[in-house]
């Protein structure tokens, strides 16, 4: 159950997050000792070849990968492991489609202007993020559950 609109957590918006229900963008002390190593995971990776940025000897592709043998291991191990979630235990049907797509088609279809997900920082805890999206949808829920 969603409480009901307090005056101390989120500013201005004047609610608290309820506890129950909350998936917040947390910064861990993880997050930042993997930060701190992140040079050497990279040397690593590209010593032992798990992947490397496509093309790279021309300057690089941004977004495109070339995976060695330890990479192409892992990433059918994670595809496997999606399959058989979503398509044998979901039940859910798999469709393979091109993952290059026109700028007209993302253009045309709203996915340039229309997706970006803004990120609202809590006021009482500085490692805390939300969707403002979310927040904002659980917080009219919230109001209109009140008024019945």
């Amino acid at each position: 159950s969603i409480p009901p609109p307090s005056s101390h957590a989120h500013g201005a918006i004047g609610w608290t997050w309820p506890t129950d229900t909350a998936m917040p963008i947390t910064a861990s002390e993880g997050s930042a000792k993997f930060a701190k190593a992140r040079a050497d995971l990279d040397d690593l990776i590209k010593r032992r070849f798990f992947y490397r940025q496509a093309f790279e000897i021309y300057g690089g592709v941004a977004g495109f990968y070339t995976y060695g043998p330890p990479g192409s291991a892992v990433k059918q191990n994670l595809i496997d492991l999606w399959r058989k979630h979503f398509v044998i235990e979901e039940n859910l049907m798999e469709v393979d489609d091109t993952n290059i797509m026109p700028h007209d088609v993302l253009l045309t279809s709203g996915h340039v202007e229309r997706f970006n997900d803004f990120i609202v920082k809590d006021s009482s805890d500085a490692n805390k993020f939300y969707r403002a999206d979310k927040l904002l949808e659980d917080v009219m829920d919230a109001r209109m559950a009140e008024k019945g």
